[in-house]
Order: structure tokens, then sequence, then C-alpha cells
């Protein structure tokens, strides 16, 4: 006999209810299915007894333990978080997530049960399923604010849409992975407000790139942006548009988060045209 039908068992007519520093608005779905209350730190509560309802719900964690969750937005960790918001309404069993994403097992685990821990996940007989789009990208978001990519300025005499075509142009023939991101993507997507910098990742090394493009490297006042990472990962979900390669809608959402100006604004016009609709 579990401790709840214990509970009434002993106490027919009393409430049980649930507290805890922090409960969510899915917990709190459950406390009602079961007949209980619940009320926490924040001020979300749950309560149904005779003439009494009280409900108040969306109160943020007011000490969040973000050091555990902070990892998933890591290099490595990230893939599993840029896979699953990819393929919305997907069910994924941790094998072919993790064949997906390219990474371990054992990293599939680790973050899968970070985003139980938050709810933004849940599991099913048919797998992993994400069930919160918007806060995990909301987050994620934060942190790639906090934390921009490594970036190397250039400066072209030539107009941004001519900068971005032969960047293409010459990645193609030297066989370097590449794509444009930041506004350069993002005005290929929805398009918000004129900007006057390319920005692209580029794989690997940037030299040879640099060197076919003939573009100066500048401290400042630079019109040509190139992302360079190791980690080819990030081109998941990347589309070729008229022979310009560009990234996924959230990895371009989540570039502007560091853009100065306004980058934010175009990151949640891109959100609601965008990324919002495919959810």
């Amino acid at each position: 006999m579990n401790q709840l039908a214990r509970f009434r068992e002993v106490l027919p007519e009393a409430l049980g209810v649930f507290a805890a520093p922090f409960i969510s608005p899915a917990t709190i779905e459950i406390c009602k299915s079961e007949g209980v209350g619940a009320i926490d730190l924040a001020g979300n509560c749950y309560l149904a007894f005779n003439e009494v309802f009280i409900r108040v719900t969306g109160r943020d964690n007011p000490a969040p333990n973000r050091r555990g969750l902070r990892s998933i937005f890591t290099p490595k960790s990230s893939r599993v978080l840029r896979v699953l918001l990819a393929n919305p309404g997907r069910h994924w069993m941790t094998q072919a997530l993790a064949t997906e994403a390219k990474v371990s097992l054992g990293l599939v685990f680790n973050v899968k049960e970070r985003l139980l821990d938050r709810e933004w996940v849940k599991s099913e007989p048919e797998g992993l399923l994400l069930v919160e789009p918007s806060l995990l990208l909301k987050d994620w978001a934060v942190w790639a604010g906090a934390n921009p990519p490594l970036a190397q300025h250039f400066y072209s005499m030539e107009s941004i849409p001519g900068i971005e075509a032969r960047l293409a142009k010459a990645c193609r023939s030297l066989g370097v992975p590449c794509a444009l991101t930041g506004f350069s993507a993002a005005d290929r997507l929805a398009p918000f407000t004129r900007y006057s910098k390319a920005t692209a990742y580029v794989i690997g090394s940037a030299d040879p790139v640099v060197v076919a493009m003939n573009v100066k490297p500048v401290s400042s006042g630079g019109n040509v942006e190139l992302l360079v990472t190791d980690d080819q990962h990030i081109l998941y979900g990347a589309k070729d548009l008229n022979d310009v390669k560009i990234v996924s809608p959230v990895q371009a959402y989540l570039d502007l988060q560091s853009q100065s100006g306004r980058g934010l604004e175009a990151a949640e016009f891109l959100l609601q045209e965008v990324i919002s609709k495919q959810w």
C-alpha cells in the first residue's frame, strides 16, 4: 500500500498537500489527478476542498539549481538539444538519439535526466519526447548570449550580398564546410532589418578561405565575421538556399543573442515567424 493510500485510510476526511521548494505546472496537474493539493515557496499552489478553490501557477523557481542545467549547453551536450529542437513531435529512443547527435549513450542519458528534471521532455513508451521546446530554447538563448562563439573579423570592399556569395563559393571550391548565421541567415529566413556584416561558421581552419576571399583582418569595423569551430555538428539542420548554405533557424536564433544592436529583436522575430510555427 503506497503512502497516499495509507494516508487516506487513516484520515479519510483530510486533504493531502504536497509541499516543495518549487512545483511546476506539470507536477500540479499530477497532484490534481491524484486528488491532493500542492504548494511551494514560489507561491504556486493548488487547493480544492469543500467550497474552497485556489490555483496559482506560472511563478518562477526562486532558487533554481542551474549548475547541472548549464552543462547541457556545452558543445557536446548541445548536440542532443539541437536534434530534439530540429525534429519537433518526434519520439527518440536513446540509441537513435545518440546516433543522430553523434554522442555517447552516457551523454544522452545525462542530458535526458536533466531535461526530465526540468520537465521539458517526457519519457514515453515510444521514446523521449520534447514537450517544452520554448522553455528549453529560452534558457539556451540566455546561455548563448553570455557565451558567444569566438570570432575572427575581416574587411572587404564588396557588398554584403557579394561577400556572402563569394564566401559560399570559396568554401565549396576548397571543400571547407561553412554556413551563414546570425543576421546573414535570419535575413533569408525571416527578413527583419538591414545589416552591415556577413557572419558565417567555418569548420576547421579559416586560413584558406581568407586567402581565397582576399579579405583583410581587422580589430574593429569589419564587415566579415567568421566563427571558426571544429564542431561540424553545429551545422546540423543547415540548408542550401540559392547556392548559399545557412544554419538551422535554431542556430541562427542562438547566434543572434550575442549580436549588438537589433540582434535580440531579430532573434525574437525569427522565433515568431519561423521556429515557433514548427512546434
